[in-house]
């Protein structure tokens, strides 16, 4: 049980804090791991002289029974200020995590990488030329197949989620200390589980979007890679036949087939993945509960969240979440089950 709580927003300034602001609502942070850029933050807070919001970064921290946690590095867009009837003034702030900076950071000259180079030297080379030093990253033997080149303008969260997915790697997102984690797609597993929740405080919501698609899912998936600079195309197949989901070619007694093509991949064990992933989010789809729980620190991307639960028992991915930072206020949740057969 929370017994104190608190909340400030850090102004930081070459990875320092130079001032805090005080709040003058509950600010809101949003995340959706389907977004370019993963997570924003919306806030009213009071004016201070120490901070530019043109050039620093906003960390917002929430304190609970003494223990900080920081909630992500933003930064502010059109921050507009206002003045009420009694002559106090605050600031509205929308703000965007650092993907913002690979967002608007484009090529000023084409790139290129020759056929060869390993894919985290290209990755790490692309962020370190926007400015992003802290990065936690999964290293991988993987080379570019051929050679790769982006054109004059082109921005570099573009490259960057580009060649990750080649690798099959989630796109690139940030902590809540706004350090950037770039890592292999993690499908959800019993074994790393970042949250569970009871019954005690959940709030359930299910979502019957199935309704409306499944007729028209695929359970077949067909992925070809055909870059004339390959000595050959590549083929991967993705076929859903598990007994206990309700798309599969074993269930509904027909192939539907989804076929699709990349420019680029590492090689043909990078693109069978691919093709498996496609399958697993199309059953994953399928199933989409969205709960409400006590407000919690320390949620990422695409986290794994065990639900105990009479209704929605079960292992689901984390897709989007949304935490308002004052006491007593619930955390929004939309997951998607896992389907591990």
């Amino acid at each position: 049980m929370i017994r104190t709580y608190a909340v400030r927003i850090d102004v930081l300034r070459g990875g320092g804090r130079v001032t805090s602001l005080s709040p003058a609502s509950a600010p809101t942070i949003n995340c959706n791991a389907e977004s370019a850029i993963k997570s924003s933050m919306s806030c009213m807070v009071y004016p201070d002289d120490k901070a530019d919001f043109l050039s620093d970064e906003l960390m917002p921290v929430q304190v609970i029974n003494g223990v900080e946690h920081p909630c992500g590095v933003f930064l502010p867009t059109t921050p507009q200020g206002a003045v009420d009837e009694n002559g106090a003034q605050t600031v509205s702030i929308e703000a965007y995590d650092r993907g913002l900076i690979l967002q608007q950071d484009k090529l000023e000259a084409p790139l290129y990488f020759p056929a060869g180079t390993n894919y985290m030297t290209a990755v790490g080379e692309v962020l370190l030329s926007a400015g992003i030093e802290n990065v936690l990253a999964t290293p991988t033997d993987a080379a570019l197949a051929v050679d790769h080149e982006w054109q004059l303008g082109t921005d570099k969260l573009t490259i960057v989620n580009g060649l990750l997915g080649e690798i099959n790697y989630d796109q690139i997102w940030f902590n809540a200390y706004g350090v950037a984690i770039v890592q292999p797609h993690r499908t959800p597993s019993a074994e790393q589980i970042d949250h569970q929740y009871t019954p005690d405080g959940l709030h359930l919501q299910r979502q019957a979007n199935w309704e409306t698609d499944a007729y028209e899912a695929a359970n077949v998936f067909v992925v070809q890679c055909d870059n004339p600079d390959l000595p050959e195309p590549l083929t991967a197949v993705s076929i859903n036949d598990s007994p206990t989901s309700p798309l599969s070619v074993f269930r509904r007694g027909r192939r539907i087939v989804s076929v699709s093509k990349l420019d680029n991949i590492a090689d043909q064990h990078s693109l069978q993945d691919y093709a498996d992933q496609l399958k697993l989010a199309s059953m994953m789809a399928y199933d989409t509960v969205n709960v409400y729980t006590d407000n919690e620190p320390n949620h990422g991307v695409r986290d794994t969240v065990a639900i105990v639960h009479p209704e929605a028992g079960g292992l689901y991915q984390e897709i989007s979440w949304s935490l308002i930072l004052e006491a007593g206020a619930q955390m929004y949740h939309s997951l998607r089950r896992a389907v591990l057969a």
